[in-house]
């Protein structure tokens, strides 16, 4: 999350878990309508673990991540993005 500048009210997710010596990582990035997701995937060993999450962001933003993020923390800024809770 810190690579790619988000926080907690940005729409970010990432699930990781180990399986053996393998650490996997999914992350997601999706507009706040829904409209747009980028997801990336990967996996690595103990030692490499942090550098896994860099990677996986590094795709993100390759993928339009960044664009999104953007977008998205302007709208949440000026209080015009709008959710349906049910």
């Amino acid at each position: 999350m810190g690579h790619l500048g988000a926080g907690c009210s940005l729409p970010l997710g990432v699930y990781g878990y180990w399986h053996g010596d393998v650490f996997t990582m999914y992350a997601r990035v999706t507009s706040t309508d829904g409209s747009r997701k980028i997801q990336a995937t990967g996996s690595a060993g103990a030692v490499d673990t942090e550098n896994l999450g860099r990677i996986l962001s590094e795709l993100l933003l390759e993928a339009g991540a960044g664009a999104i993020l953007t977008e998205d923390a302007a709208q949440a800024c000026l209080g015009t993005t709008t959710q349906k809770l049910y």
